[in-house]
């Protein structure tokens, strides 16, 4: 497999610095032009097959041999302490938290609880409640909204609804105590991501000076909330009757499976364990990665009257009338706003690169990938290929429309594609922005001065997320 030189303790790193010295992504896609799609390279002392380009990604991401689960076991260290892990301890616990993994997609996919209970219903409580906090402080601030975490209580919010059933506002606690251990988790594994990612040796010589003990601190903190959420709803459930959330749901699991024989309780998909891995993956990564893509969604709208008047004049349309939100099942009745949401997706490029763990030993041709390797996707090389896009850093979503007004190309955009096939919670990010958008446009006019030094330059961290930017509403 092609590989550049690595030298002792930096691996490739150098060569990463010296393409880009603040995107590691964007570095890879230039080492990549040299190496090609499928190249092998070192981080420190983590060496990871590095995938590349849309037909390659896309091949692997088809690959039940190639694709894992997420391979950063620091950050994944979420239920016990480093010696015990749950989800991470060899490939009978990562298979079974796949498993888990893919049931909460499909409880969120398919969530209906109760007329009360379905997911527009929720989604409206909780985008009136939005609608509401932006003409307060548009009314506090002379028209002007500083966006940087202005959108993350909703995110949490949204999140906490189609786990629980319950529509929460910022007054109470427990979405104030939330927000802060999440807060602290992000920028604790952020700091320890400069270190770890490279050097995971570095958490059994230095876990004091590098941090780690501060992150398994805020992970106590925050699987002590999970589990407290998990008693709660047990004290609550009623004897046979029908599931009314994610939690009940994945109890009514556990209890199915809890008398399986000659198999280790990590090896088992639905525990209590796994459930609290899986509240995690759902309040903390999923809360920021949705959050980051409705900032961006505002960014890029606001800079265009003629999209926010387009997805109006089709919002209205399709629902006959003004300030009525559409439906889910209204969305493919409006493909110029599904095209925004798709082209959103490309150009935020929240998640523009993601570490997987490979599960068995793979050969192909005369590659041998042995089980346990990190493997590498770079949906930035995808997402911004000049091949595939024509100026594909511009905001363009008639580029995802034909001469009729039809959907296309919408699966060559790899934020889509591989949020289906990997991550918790991306299931309903769809739904969320048709919400928001519709909602905020038929309310609301925007407009940002933001440079292009904003747009094209986002802060990078656990994700891309935009730089801090200020709008105006009228």
């Amino acid at each position: 497999m092609p590989r550049p030189i690595r030298i002792p303790l930096l691996g490739n790193l150098h060569q990463l610095y010296f393409y880009d010295r603040q995107y590691t992504h964007k570095a890879l896609t230039k080492l990549a032009s040299v190496y090609g799609n499928n190249m092998k390279v070192w981080f420190g002392f983590v060496g990871s097959i590095v995938i590349s380009g849309y037909g390659r990604i896309q091949e692997v991401l088809r690959s039940d041999d190639w694709v894992g689960e997420q391979d950063d076991v620091w950050v994944l260290d979420r239920t016990v302490s480093r010696g015990k892990r749950a989800v991470t301890e060899n490939a009978d616990s990562i298979r079974a938290w796949a498993s888990a993994r893919m049931y909460t997609n499909q409880v969120l996919k398919e969530y209906d609880f109760g007329k009360d209970r379905s997911l527009d219903s929720l989604l409206r409580n909780s985008v009136s409640n939005l609608c509401g906090l932006v003409q307060y402080w548009k009314d506090k601030n002379n028209n002007k909204i500083e966006m940087k975490n202005f959108f993350q209580p909703f995110a949490l919010s949204v999140n906490w609804s189609l786990v629980t059933g319950e529509v929460l506002t910022m007054e109470d606690s427990r979405i104030r105590e939330l927000l802060k251990l999440i807060k602290t988790w992000e920028e604790i594994t952020i700091e320890n991501s400069r270190y770890l990612s490279h050097w995971p040796i570095l958490s059994k010589w230095f876990p004091k000076q590098i941090g780690l003990d501060r992150l398994d601190e805020v992970n106590k903190k925050i699987r002590c909330f999970l589990q407290n959420l998990i008693e709660d709803h047990k004290a609550q459930r009623e004897p046979f009757s029908s599931p009314k959330n994610l939690i009940d749901k994945f109890l009514s699991k556990i209890e199915e499976f809890g008398d399986v024989p000659d198999k280790k309780p990590h090896h088992l998909p639905f525990t209590e364990t796994t459930l609290i891995s899986v509240l995690f993956n759902i309040f903390c990564p999923s809360t920021l990665v949705l959050q980051s893509t409705l900032n961006f969604a505002l960014l890029y709208i606001s800079k265009s009257a003629e999209v926010q008047e387009r997805i109006l004049e089709e919002v209205q349309n399709v629902v006959g009338g003004q300030n009525i939100t559409p439906s889910v099942d209204q969305l493919h009745r409006m493909p110029y706003l599904t095209a925004v949401i798709v082209e959103i997706y490309r150009v935020a490029n929240v998640i523009p690169m993601e570490k997987r763990k490979i599960l068995k030993t793979v050969r192909e041709g005369d590659t041998r990938v042995t089980q346990g390797m990190s493997l590498v996707f770079n949906y930035d090389s995808a997402n911004f290929d000049p091949l595939l896009w024509k100026d594909p850093s511009s905001f363009r979503p008639d580029r995802f429309l034909d001469q009729n007004g039809k959907i296309i190309n919408e699966n060559k955009v790899l934020a889509v594609v591989a949020a289906k096939r990997l991550c918790i919670g991306e299931i309903v990010s769809r739904p969320v922005l048709l919400h928001v958008i519709s909602s905020l446009v038929q309310l609301f006019k925007f407009t940002n001065y933001a440079n292009d030094i904003v747009i094209r330059n986002p802060e990078f961290g656990i994700i891309n997320k935009p730089s801090c930017y200020e709008i105006i509403v009228n």
